[in-house]
């Protein structure tokens, strides 16, 4: 009784996991044929010489930002209360 309860209840995890996987994939999928797209433009663009111009052009393209936006921003008021 025992095993048979283990294999029902591992039947229903392996059936409640299976479609949120099966749309991961998809996605996968997609970003991976973008991201072929974008390096085939790439290397008719630039040479194998320019491979960091190559990799510039493939991120610009798939919209990947390498650099951090941070840095010191400017107050957006002055830090003087008005009356």
């Amino acid at each position: 009784m025992k095993g048979l309860t283990a294999i029902v209840l591992a039947a229903a995890f392996v059936a409640a996991g299976t479609p949120a996987f099966a749309g991961k994939e998809g996605k996968n999928d997609l970003r991976a044929q973008r991201e072929a797209s974008c390096k085939a433009q790439a290397a008719k663009k630039y040479s194998a010489l320019h491979f960091i111009k190559r990799n510039q052009f493939v991120n610009n393209c798939m919209g990947v930002t390498t650099t951090a936006k941070g840095g010191k921003r400017t107050p957006t008021t002055t830090g003087q209360r008005s009356m």
